[in-house]
């Protein structure tokens, strides 16, 4: 299964691609990973994220909280803060 960031992606949706129920499925993959399937995914979406700042300068941060997946970039702008310690704009700028 290829992750689309931008897409709305439900554990139930997850579970169902992996023929589980979705307890099961949730269970399964934190003994797995060591973190719950929404946790994985958001830690994906700002591992992308932070590509993308370094990478697509000319790319606003409203838009790559977009592309990644974020559904507001005030959301996006919070939870790359509490995994980077920083701002998605005080990050790109520390790579300049």
């Amino acid at each position: 299964m290829q992750i689309r960031y931008a897409e709305p992606i439900s554990v139930d949706d997850l579970a169902r691609e992996a023929n589980m129920s979705k307890s099961h499925f949730t269970r399964a993959f934190k003994l797995w990973t060591g973190c719950s399937p929404i946790e994985y995914l958001i830690r994906q979406r700002i591992t992308m994220s932070k590509s993308l700042l370094l990478r697509e300068r000319t790319k606003s941060i409203e838009r790559i909280a977009e592309l990644v997946g974020f559904d507001s970039v005030s959301h996006y702008i919070v939870t790359f803060k509490k995994y980077e310690n920083r701002t998605p704009l005080q990050y790109r700028k520390m790579w300049l």
